[in-house]
């Protein structure tokens, strides 16, 4: 293997195993969507993503004037 193969394939390795990393802390974080059910707060009581929040547990809560 010459000096530029190993360079451009160290490249390539280094690319791929960063957005591997990422892509693994965004899912640890809970910011990728994946279900339809809150992770944080199933009752919205006290979360900080409430007002902005689509997810029909919160929109029912927003409903029914209960926003604590």
């Amino acid at each position: 293997m010459e000096r530029r193969e190993f360079v451009k394939n160290s490249g390539r390795w280094v690319i791929l195993g960063g957005i591997g990393i990422i892509t693994a802390i965004l899912a640890i974080n809970h910011q990728i969507a994946g279900a339809a059910e809150c992770k944080v707060s199933p009752v919205c009581k006290g979360c900080q993503k409430f007002t902005h929040c689509n997810l029909p547990q919160a929109e029912k809560q927003r409903e029914n004037g209960k926003e604590s």
